[in-house]
């Protein structure tokens, strides 16, 4: 999964596959360039299989705990 894939899901609760989360990443790689500007990004595919879903997050939550480093999903 992108990083911009698990951002949505993190920040938004929104489910997108890689292909669908790709239109956010050069948002959120050029914050300065979108600051203070209306933006639209289309998402799309939310065909990503519950199971494999659920792998990606727990190896994500599972790598940033070697980091030390704490993920928060409220």
């Amino acid at each position: 999964m992108l990083p911009s894939g698990f951002l949505l899901w993190d920040k938004e609760r929104l489910v997108a596959e890689g292909a669908g989360a790709v239109s956010i990443a050069p948002i959120i790689e050029n914050k300065g360039l979108f600051m203070g500007k209306e933006v639209v990004a289309v998402i799309s595919g939310g065909n990503i299989e519950d199971k494999l879903f659920r792998s990606i997050l727990l190896q994500k939550l599972l790598r940033a705990r070697a980091k030390g480093s704490v993920l928060l999903f409220t």
